[in-house]
């Protein structure tokens, strides 16, 4: 850029990927790829400091950078699987059983947040099991950033399935279709009428309802010869500036200001995204 004559920011710009191009395997993503919308956001912040380049102490150089990145979500190696089983129980309880396990990242609350949402129920009411290989479905290697994307889909798509059953069920007693029902806080409900779930099970003899899925994103493995092909099914990209002060005389670094742009996709726990 400085060779160019040309702003780092539009250089950057000017080659940023979107979803109109392939990136360097091959691969066109049809999924969000806000590049530009985050280069746009950078410059609007380093526009925003740059008068403070000009007030470094005596002895210290001040400079301001920006970084990109991307990253695929899940192995690139082989094509990637995630299965969970959800049930949902006669006291609006529901427990979701996943090979994936929380190693500090959140996992186990973001499947019960996941599995909450598509049953209708508290997140303190779904109890999450992970960490028993007797019962819990393989879902390959905790890593490369891939079980709130693959576990998650499957306990959502599991949880799914679930809450159709108990709809289907329910439409049946209510003479009424599955759509127009709603399942909250273990009661399945039309305009004025309504079914708890113990009343729906009991009449049904069921003990609970239980659902299985899987999720697997359609992936291509990159080819040896050619490095081609589509090895993740979606991808992370973030944009981040900083602001620097540089001691002339010791060499210390100091970061004065941060920006961090992140595009995250469905945030789930803002929490655990925000650390």
């Amino acid at each position: 850029a400085d060779r160019l004559e040309l702003d780092p920011i539009d250089l950057r710009m000017r080659n940023a990927l979107d979803t109109t191009v392939p990136t360097s395997t091959g691969q066109v993503l049809h999924a969000s790829v806000p590049f530009k919308k985050m280069l746009g956001m950078a410059k609007d912040e380093v526009k925003s400091i740059r008068p403070l380049l000009e007030q470094a102490p005596k002895g210290k150089w001040r400079g301001v950078g920006v970084g990109c990145s991307t990253r695929s979500i899940g192995s690139i190696r082989t094509p990637s699987r995630s299965s969970a089983v959800v049930s949902l129980n006669p006291d609006g309880s529901a427990t979701v059983v996943c090979g994936h396990n929380d190693i500090g990242q959140g996992s186990d609350t973001m499947m019960a947040q996941v599995a909450a949402m598509e049953l209708g129920v508290e997140v303190d009411r779904v109890q999450v099991v992970t960490n028993d290989t007797a019962i819990t479905p393989d879902c390959e290697s905790t890593s490369a950033s891939r079980v709130t994307y693959l576990s998650g889909n499957a306990v959502r798509l599991a949880a799914a399935k679930a809450r159709l059953q108990v709809l289907e069920l329910a439409g049946r007693d209510l003479d009424c279709k599955p759509e127009e029902l709603k399942l909250m806080n273990g009661v399945v409900g039309h305009r004025e009428q309504g079914r708890t779930l113990a009343e729906l099970f009991k009449k049904h003899t069921l003990h609970t309802v239980t659902a299985v899925a899987d999720f697997m994103p359609e992936t291509t493995p990159l080819d040896p010869e050619t490095g081609q092909g589509s090895p993740a099914g979606t991808y992370s990209f973030s944009v981040h500036v900083a602001l620097v002060e540089l001691d002339k005389g010791t060499g210390e670094v100091r970061v004065l200001r941060y920006l961090a742009l992140c595009d995250v996709g469905r945030v789930i726990n803002p929490l655990v995204v925000e650390g």
